[in-house]
């Protein structure tokens, strides 16, 4: 008998988030059931105006299911996403994918696997000390995107801001601009860019570059291979 196992992802906007699902779907083993929630789940844009970040460094961006982009409170989504991890452990979710980079302490005792931390140790595995460029959504995100990477032990850095869902000629001008730093690792600083943006704006720099989605999906896969494995052998 196939062994169907759960997997949570949480977004920090509001589900359905299909674009998000199909990301996983590519990688992931095909009897693998994806349970999609969001943090603002239920809420209004009039509730989530009121979730609105209190300063730069407490702005998280994400896109809700209508294709807008908001900009919301780090703290307030800490406070309401734990709770919504317990609800998929409490419906079979062995794991629970967090679909944001940000840093989540408050989030740490929880089985979550967190983007954040995997694309961080790959960047840094892979080229500390060489040229990083850093895409961002929001122009205010620029001064803690650089000194949370500096912090992670990187000097030479480029960030440029790149809103998700953007139009094409909007990436290739933000592309265009970190070609022109000339970066030799790129890392995309949000889990709303998606393959199809990565495939355009990669065309014009031309360098090797990590999108926290695919990585994230191929994190999961792996580790439902393995455990689909010991299952079948057990």
């Amino acid at each position: 008998m196939q062994n169907h196992r759960m997997l949570g992802v949480l977004v920090i906007g509001q589900s359905p988030r299909p674009d998000l699902v199909d990301e996983f779907r590519r990688v992931l083993p095909a009897s693998t059931n994806i349970v999609l929630r969001g943090v603002l789940d239920g809420l209004s844009l009039e509730e989530i105006s009121c979730l609105a970040p209190t300063c730069a460094e407490d702005t998280l961006f994400t896109v809700l299911p209508s294709g807008v982009g908001v900009k919301v409170s780090h703290d307030a989504i800490s406070t309401r996403a734990r709770s919504v991890v317990q609800a998929l452990q409490q419906e079979g979710c062995e794991w629970v994918a967090m679909c944001c980079t940000g840093e989540f302490p408050e989030l740490h005792s929880l089985p979550v696997l967190f983007a954040s931390r995997l694309h961080t140790q790959l960047a840094v595995a892979i080229g500390q000390d060489r040229r990083l460029g850093i895409y961002v959504p929001l122009p205010e995100q620029r001064t803690a995107a650089m000194q949370r990477w500096r912090a992670s032990g990187f000097q030479n850095l480029t960030v440029v801001p790149l809103v998700p869902k953007s139009a094409a000629a909007d990436i290739d001008a933000a592309a265009s601009r970190m070609a022109a730093a000339q970066p030799d690792l790129i890392v995309y600083d949000c889990m709303a860019y998606d393959s199809a943006l990565r495939a355009r704006a990669d065309a014009v720099t031309k360098r090797p570059a990590i999108l926290p989605i695919s990585l994230l999906a191929r994190v999961v896969a792996e580790l439902s291979c393995s455990a689909n494995a010991v299952s079948t052998v057990a």
